[in-house]
């Protein structure tokens, strides 16, 4: 990638902004299309549910790279054609540590309120 430092630094910003846009639109499918599956077709329970839509929509920044490591040098160059790989893995974790959080918040949320109606039945 470091070969690739000039081509970068010469390539059109909207080229990249719309790479990283890509990336991140394909990650938001996959999230969509692996809820579906896990929550209405499998019916998968809480815990699974959650490791499966998360796990199954992540791809892999090794597999990406491998894969254009085969790619035929005429396509462009290498380095060059890491970056969006790089940016979407970057973006997925980013995205996914956001949802983790908010999944987070809800159970801390719903443990309150059945701690809550416990107390309340305890004093009825």
């Amino acid at each position: 990638m470091s070969k690739s430092r000039d081509q970068f630094l010469d390539a059109p910003g909207g080229s990249i902004v719309l790479a990283i846009l890509a990336m991140v639109i394909l990650h938001f499918v996959w999230l969509g299309q692996n809820h579906l599956v896990c929550k209405h077709a499998l019916k998968l329970p809480k815990r699974e549910y959650r490791a499966d839509v998360l796990l199954a929509s992540q791809k892999t920044l090794p597999v990406a790279v491998t894969i254009l490591s085969f790619l035929p040098d005429e396509l462009g160059d290498k380095g060059l054609m890491v970056i969006p790989p790089i940016v979407g893995h970057m973006s997925q974790l980013f995205i996914d540590a956001w949802i983790v959080s908010r999944w987070v918040a809800a159970d801390e949320r719903e443990e309150e309120e059945a701690k809550a109606k416990e107390a309340v039945a305890s004093q009825a």
